[in-house]
């Protein structure tokens, strides 16, 4: 679950921003960012039960400055691989 998506984007920038979620509430991602570029997420506080901000597939040129997280788990980048 995520409170925020942002989904095949471009330019974008996020200040400012504030999420709150109690810290006990699991899988509860504060902003998830995929498919995207040129993305900028500074100067806020996200409080949520997992990861504050998580990157997904397709994501580049990316930008986390000056963001508070806690109690979840902080930033996460998501990488699929292939095993063979």
């Amino acid at each position: 679950m995520f409170h925020m998506v942002i989904n095949f984007c471009h330019n974008v920038k996020l200040q400012g921003v504030r999420i709150s979620a109690p810290g006990n509430s699991p899988n509860t991602d504060g902003i998830h960012v995929q498919f995207s570029t040129a993305v900028s997420i500074v100067s806020s506080k996200i409080a949520t039960g997992d990861d504050c901000v998580s990157i997904g597939p397709g994501t580049a040129n990316m930008l986390v400055d000056k963001v508070t997280c806690g109690p979840g788990h902080g930033i996460r980048y998501k990488l699929n691989c292939l095993n063979r």
